[in-house]
């Protein structure tokens, strides 16, 4: 094991938006990865979506991507990982 490691996707939007977020475009299930924790939260207009894995390996490494969607379009924010363990 790795370490620890989080995104963090903030976004505004009206109607109010929905973030999901994908790994190497397969939908994050947090009941699949153990260590792996996704929160909301709102403060004032702004929405926060923090992506959290503990005792990350190196099956954690790819291409995360959180999507904001509301009734009036989608878009991607993509963040790329890298895992290197030292012993």
């Amino acid at each position: 094991m790795c370490g620890v490691f989080a995104l963090n996707c903030s976004y505004i939007g009206l109607p109010s938006p929905n973030a999901t977020w994908t790994l190497n475009e397969i939908p994050l299930n947090t009941a699949a990865y153990i260590g792996l924790t996704i929160n909301s939260s709102l403060s004032g207009d702004v929405n926060t979506s923090m992506l959290t894995w503990l005792n990350v390996t190196a099956k954690a490494q790819g291409r995360y991507s959180c999507t904001i969607t509301n009734t009036v379009g989608s878009i991607n924010v993509d963040y790329y990982v890298a895992i290197k363990c030292t012993i």
